[in-house]
């Protein structure tokens, strides 16, 4: 996972953040008769309590997911926040991990068109940056504070230490702030988004297969931006497939009613808007204009959309495809968390048996 997505939880927030504590029986083998059991606590989004509610939602996803694996377990809620998982095998407890930490929430953006600065260049190209203060700090506006919907915690090093939280109070839980750190936000209606470590291209970056990780601010202002989301999907007419030009694995997905509509809406913006900018560049330059498909504010593929082609955009009658995947087993898990939803909490690894 990238390192901005290992950085959400704060060294001095772990007493006040809920976490997820494993306890097993051991790595039996499947005939053992030996079972493992898994002990959770759900972790708010944005920092805050968990609701009732979203745990009760968090354990219907959870156990869709188990089913969807083919993994036999019993997922029952515990006290507070807790969330118990009985496994027959204990060898998949790491898949159960693995699927738990996976929150799935799935977001199409127009790529060039929200972008903002510095993650825009003045001809409207994508502007990758490599450091997550490098990206913020330029932004910060004490009289807009109260517009700030996510803030980052950053140790001496400007390394990330803790966030996105909904408050600064949130990265503080002694109350002050130690000596070289800072707390920055992102200006209001604004989330970053992250490419790098494990992708195959990353927008404004001129390299095959990253080796860092890259950041970019990118306007989030729903229902308008994102134009689609998880919501928009045929949940169940989601699947893993393969390209039959290309041998690579993809992830089909298809809309619902109202999410073709806007995925046709998105892709005849795009077209528009690279003929646009083609005739203002001049010179016989062609441009086209990309979205952005991001899982849990990762962009995982960023297609364009060729004007020329399709002038009036792509119909969403007939779904969309996810390229770009590193192997079989990721498109598996994308396909997978996609069908059963978003999880509302975060759980969170801190220690196992």
């Amino acid at each position: 996972m990238a390192d901005t997505a290992r950085g959400w939880l704060g060294v001095g927030m772990l007493a006040a953040l809920l976490s997820l504590v494993i306890t097993g029986c051991g790595a039996g083998s499947d005939d053992s008769g030996e079972r493992a059991d898994l002990t959770l606590r759900a972790q708010s989004l944005t920092g805050g309590p968990v609701e009732r509610s979203e745990l009760d939602r968090a354990v219907a996803v959870l156990e869709a997911r188990l089913h969807h694996a083919g993994i036999d377990g019993t997922v029952t809620q515990g006290p507070g926040s807790q969330v118990s998982v009985q496994l027959d095998d204990p060898l998949r407890a790491d898949r159960v991990v693995e699927l738990s930490t996976s929150i799935g929430l799935l977001e199409f953006y127009e790529l060039e068109s929200n972008l903002v600065t510095p993650s825009l260049d003045d001809n409207g190209f994508p502007v990758a940056t490599d450091s997550l203060y490098d990206l913020l700090v330029g932004r910060q506006s004490p009289a807009l504070e109260d517009e700030v919907d996510n803030w980052y915690l950053f140790d001496p090093d400007r390394n990330v230490a803790g966030g996105p939280v909904a408050t600064k109070q949130l990265l503080l839980p002694a109350g002050t702030l130690r000596v070289g750190w800072r707390i920055l936000g992102t200006p209001g209606k604004t989330v970053v988004l992250e490419c790098g470590i494990g992708e195959i291209v990353c927008p404004g970056v001129d390299a095959v297969n990253p080796a860092r990780d890259y950041f970019y601010l990118v306007r989030y202002d729903p229902p308008a931006t994102p134009e689609l989301d998880g919501g928009d999907l045929q949940l169940q007419g989601t699947r893993q497939d393969v390209d039959t030009n290309t041998g690579e694995p993809i992830v089909i997905i298809r809309f619902t009613d109202r999410g073709a509509e806007r995925f046709g809406g998105l892709t005849h913006d795009l077209a528009v808007r690279g003929k646009q900018a083609s005739l203002t560049l001049g010179g016989g330059e062609t441009v086209t204009h990309h979205f952005a498909i991001v899982l849990d504010r990762e962009i995982k593929s960023w297609p364009s959309i060729d004007w020329q082609q399709y002038p009036n955009g792509i119909s969403g009658t007939n779904g969309a495809q996810i390229t770009g995947i590193g192997d079989l087993q990721e498109a598996k898990d994308l396909a997978l968390v996609l069908q059963t939803g978003a999880l509302p909490v975060r759980f969170e690894v801190v220690s196992r048996g």
